[in-house]
């Protein structure tokens, strides 16, 4: 969105009709002075919800040299989900390396340190990117898959994991491109909360094989494999 604008939020509700939530999920009165980007859903706080990470950056240099409401370099912004249909502008939470004022336009979400959580390289206009640690607070656990895939399908692209703890389903869908000019770590990731093993994990290969697993342990990296099944990995 540009400036005066706001990031709009679509709902899917099924057969090719989408719903503007933007208002109900009281996103629409924080972003009026930012320009944003490059934008994903990850679980920051690993509750089992997806939360937002924006970035923003102006395309208008002129703002640099004056005192304008509307500033070149920009904030990132963060929203965490909660639970109800909307979202928490925390921002002022997030520490001082997402609110630094960039021009940023891509950003690649990886487990760039294999610690569980995601982290954020954000791409910036005419600066060096700026790699953004995720370090948690929370007690909450984590899993994480790698996906591979049999012929040329080698990542799994397009493999769909379905992640089942007492009554929360979650759904991860593998792919790369998730932002605007970024490629993410394709490796699925899944906050869940105070479970400490996933009950049922379902997979659907593109290909149509399907397989389920159960009783697997939380706070670690497994592969999954179109032919061999499950295993640790990293």
């Amino acid at each position: 969105h540009f400036s005066n604008d706001y990031s709009t939020l679509y709902h899917n509700d099924g057969n090719l009709f989408f719903s503007d939530i933007t208002a109900q999920t009281e996103m629409y009165t924080v972003e009026w002075l930012l320009v944003g980007w490059g934008a994903r859903f990850l679980d920051l706080n690993h509750d089992g919800w997806k939360d937002i990470f924006h970035v923003n950056g102006h395309v208008a240099p002129f703002l640099a040299e004056g005192s304008f409401a509307e500033k070149y370099l920009q904030p990132a912004t963060v929203y965490l989900n909660t639970k109800d249909g909307k979202f928490k502008h925390v921002t002022e939470l997030a520490g001082p390396a997402v609110q630094e004022g960039r021009c940023s336009r891509g950003a690649a979400f990886a487990d760039f340190d294999n610690d569980g959580d995601l982290d954020v390289l954000v791409a910036n206009l005419n600066a060096s990117p700026a790699l953004l640690r995720t370090d948690r607070r929370d007690k909450n656990h984590w899993i994480m898959f790698r996906t591979v895939g049999r012929n040329k399908n080698r990542d799994g692209i397009g493999a769909r994991i379905t992640v089942l703890t007492g009554k929360l389903e979650q759904v991860w869908e593998i792919k790369r491109a998730v932002s605007i000019y970024s490629a993410s770590d394709p490796r699925a990731h899944f906050g869940l909360g105070q479970a400490t093993r996933v009950d049922l994990l379902k997979v659907r290969w593109p290909g149509g094989k399907t397989q389920e697993f159960k009783d697997i342990r939380a706070d670690r990296h497994y592969v999954l494999d179109e032919e061999k099944g499950l295993s640790p990995g990293n």
